[in-house]
């Protein structure tokens, strides 16, 4: 995956200021403006080029996709949009196929009409790979479409063949769209299956003191992974159209993995887990998913062993975070996409989840700079979100489940990292809620969480902490509340300005524009203003 932005994701980011973008157009689902039309912007660009369209044909698409419904929701008042478009598209064939809005009147275009109905139908709610492959056969029914999936529990084991996969899966003209069961290739390629990785394709090289406290109580652990081993796993169920070379799948023989529960033909010292995220001085807290036996003594073998997928689990997450210190909990970020998602889209946002967090700026950029930004939009995204790919904490992209993760609670800065949750990671997290919220702001993806483990549970609202603190407490895929979230987040962002933020949570959502009103009125009053002179807010 790339480190860098897409040229075109950075101009639809520009096209769509956070007073649009965090507002939810979607009542079924937690799904933002953005997020639905930026995906609905590359899925129409990715299959003109399938359907072996030119470029500049790929790209009236594009714009067609991404606003193929910006007018709507503004109801009659949409001149002031009319002028936004316009800073973006001077093309009268891509102006009149917006105006038209082609995702519900495909039959008004017959060049670019089923192109962006497809696109718009992709994200419809509860759309499954299966009728996925129905959609796609309704525009053309020479289109072939494949389906990939690791369903390992193992979030890291899976991410790390996955992204292998697709990386294979880059050898095709392909619309590469990732659910929450698994990867959708259309494309009108044939394409041999299973996709094929190998074990040294995704091997992780040892650092020096790589898992050197457990080496003298398991050699076959070290050998297995950066020596000539051969490990053995069970991957019975657990992949499609997806083969693991170099690793021998064998069912176990009653072995069951302390951690994961798979029936395993190898164990390794559960202590292997510990070492790889967590600090050596807090080798018994070794993991936090297994309460009832977070105190494993040192002395547990391998009878009470880990799998090959859980082993390796803690060694590509160790990679992508940092070890906890004796008496830290380890955090996790999660954001998740609710619809089928190109991954074009999924890759860019997950760089932006990347950006550095801590309680004074967002990737580098002060909150003061932030809120200065929303006043003089395009400027910002042009000038400032490039920019935004220097310090930042290594993500992880799951295709298989559609969600990406990253290490929180530190801040990375010229190398060195910082633990900021500290002894009271509620309040520690609290602390950071004007700088999440930012990220949340610039980016307009949610729902995020922050939580012990990572895991494939969505909630419904915009930011949670664990599982039993939810920020502002309501569903915003109700269409009563569905006007809230640009006002939530600018809150929660503002509320860098009062001495207190608990006193902001306790509050009602309903509240959720007085409050703004109060804390910060610059802000209050652009949010509101937005709607009648959105061009304003664009320019500076």
């Amino acid at each position: 995956m790339s480190q860098n932005f897409d040229e075109l994701f950075v101009t639809a980011l520009e096209a769509y200021h956070p007073f649009i973008g965090s507002e939810n157009w979607k009542y079924s689902d937690v799904l933002t403006a953005f997020t639905h039309s930026v995906s609905a912007a590359y899925s129409a660009y990715k299959l003109s080029l399938v359907l072996g369209k030119d470029d500049d044909f790929a790209e009236k698409a594009f714009f067609m996709g991404l606003f193929h419904d910006f007018y709507q929701k503004f109801g009659k008042e949409v001149e002031g949009l009319r002028e936004v478009v316009k800073m973006f598209v001077d093309d009268n064939e891509v102006l009149e196929g917006i105006n038209y809005n082609l995702a519900e009147n495909p039959s008004l275009n017959p060049k670019f009409g089923k192109i962006i109905w497809f696109a718009d139908m992709m994200q419809s709610s509860n759309m499954s790979f299966l009728e996925l492959f129905n959609l796609v056969r309704k525009v053309d029914p020479s289109l072939n479409a494949y389906f990939f999936t690791v369903s390992l529990p193992q979030v890291g084991t899976r991410s790390a063949i996955m992204k292998e996969v697709v990386k294979k899966l880059d050898d095709y003209v392909t619309l590469t769209v990732l659910t929450k069961d698994g990867v959708v290739v259309i494309t009108k390629s044939e394409i041999v299956v299973p996709i094929k990785v190998s074990w040294e394709d995704i091997k992780i090289p040892r650092e020096s003191d790589e898992w050197s406290e457990v080496e003298k109580k398991d050699e076959d652990l070290i050998n297995d992974f950066f020596g000539n081993g051969k490990p053995k796993a069970n991957s019975k169920g657990f992949f499609f159209n997806v083969e693991v070379e170099g690793i021998e799948d064998e069912e176990g023989e009653g072995d069951r993995c302390l951690l994961c529960g798979i029936d395993s033909p190898k164990l390794y010292v559960p202590q292997a887990y510990g070492y790889a995220l967590y600090s050596k001085a807090n080798n018994e807290k070794w993991s936090p998913k297994i309460k009832p036996l977070s105190n494993l003594h040192d002395r547990f073998d391998k009878k009470y062993g880990i799998c090959f997928w859980c082993a390796y689990d803690s060694l590509y997450l160790s990679k992508h975070s940092l070890a906890a210190n004796k008496g830290q909990t380890k955090y996790f970020l999660l954001g998740y996409f609710t619809r089928p998602t190109p991954k074009e889209v999924a890759e860019n946002l997950a760089i932006l989840l990347g950006s550095n967090v801590d309680t004074r700026a967002i990737g580098g950029i002060s909150l003061d700079e932030v809120e200065d930004g929303l006043f003089s939009w395009r400027n910002f995204v042009h000038k400032v979100i490039p920019n935004m790919t220097g310090d930042r904490m290594e993500t992880i992209l799951d295709y298989s489940s559609a969600m990406v993760l990253r290490d929180f609670g530190t801040t990375f800065e010229q190398g060195k990292r910082k633990y900021l949750l500290g002894d009271q990671p509620i309040k520690g997290f609290v602390d950071l809620l004007p700088s999440l919220s930012a990220l949340l702001l610039i980016s307009s993806f949610y729902p995020v969480k922050v939580t012990l483990h990572p895991d494939q549970v969505i909630e419904r609202r915009i930011l949670s902490f664990g599982k039993p603190i939810a920020v502002f407490d309501y569903d915003p895929s109700k269409e009563s509340l569905s006007k809230l979230p640009p006002y939530t987040l600018s809150l929660l962002f503002s509320s860098r300005l009062v001495d207190n933020r608990f006193d902001i949570l306790d509050f009602d959502s309903s509240l959720t524009t007085a409050l703004l009103s109060s804390v910060n009125p610059r802000l209050a009053e652009a949010v509101k203003g937005f709607k009648s002179d959105p061009k304003v807010y664009y320019n500076g």
